[in-house]
């Protein structure tokens, strides 16, 4: 007899429920860190059922167990009843005392099992794309599960931006009710009470060789420009008050996010003024 995982939930570590398909004794999961299918049979000796005998993860290698592991004495009264657990990731270089690493066949499309020599440029690209992908998922994850404080989209530069904004809004607006604007509006938050206000966001990066801001449409009351730094905090912040900018025209193209080292730099058109970085940063490292 095994414990059944039906009616179970899991998490990554311990840091947050994640989704998987349990069903019996068997749950399938998309890999944290390729996002490649993983199953894990809860049952004795099984793949992924404990530290020693781990699912290893056919697109990057990883390997993967459940938590609590699946022992002997590991039998449910109840075999359908509600349970927590956790993924596990046993760190590189680590293998089990009973187990050798598995010669798993490649997937022809997982980049990571092409025949490249160790510490190739191609194998440090992969990494890197991997490290992105788990980070990408993890933000992914969190905008579904906080749509209150995280607005959708799959631009995360903006995503990230948008945060920041709200951050700052809740606190300048704080006897108001602010929130994320729907996806169709020209705005991208809304403040509503004592003040009603529609704010639109724009986020460059310091990876921005252009600098060039998405395309700015009217309907806003203020434009909020975020500069982020390559650690994505923010290194420069201006409001635009002024609804002239678009001097008639339909919406604002190709414009230039300021350089915040360079305070003449950014489209003319846009009028600056002072960089509120001080107003902004402290409600984000606090």
């Amino acid at each position: 007899m095994c414990r059944a995982l039906t009616n179970s939930i899991f998490s990554f570590e311990g840091t947050r429920p994640v989704r998987c398909h349990p069903f019996g004794n068997n749950v399938a999961w998309n890999c944290p860190i390729c996002g490649h299918p993983i199953l894990l049979i809860y049952n004795l000796n099984q793949q992924g059922s404990s530290e020693t005998h781990f699912a290893t993860c056919r697109g990057c290698g990883a390997r993967f167990h459940i938590s609590p592991p699946y022992l002997e004495h590991s039998v449910a009264d109840d075999p359908q009843r509600e349970s927590n657990f956790e993924f596990i990731r046993i760190p590189d270089g680590t293998i089990g005392a009973s187990d050798k690493p598995t010669n798993l066949p490649p997937f022809p499309n997982c980049p990571s099992h092409q025949t490249n020599p160790a510490n190739t440029p191609m194998n440090e690209i992969v990494a890197s794309i991997r490290l992105y992908a788990a980070a990408y998922s993890n933000f992914q994850l969190m905008q579904d599960t906080h749509p209150g404080h995280l607005p959708v989209g799959d631009q995360k530069t903006g995503v990230i931006g948008e945060f920041y904004a709200m951050l700052f809004a809740r606190s300048f607006y704080h006897q108001s009710t602010v929130s994320f604007a729907n996806p169709t509006e020209a705005w991208d938050i809304e403040v509503a009470g004592e003040h009603d206000v529609k704010i639109q966001v724009k986020a460059v990066s310091d990876y921005s060789r252009t600098r060039i801001i998405s395309p700015i449409f009217p309907g806003w009351d203020q434009l909020y420009l975020i500069s982020l730094d390559r650690a994505l905090l923010p290194n420069g912040f201006w409001i635009i008050t002024d609804p002239n900018i678009f001097d008639g025209r339909e919406s604002l193209r190709s414009q230039k996010m300021r350089n915040p080292s360079l305070p003449n730099s950014g489209s003319q058109r846009i009028p600056f003024g002072e960089n509120r970085l001080a107003e902004i940063l402290p409600l984000i490292l606090s």
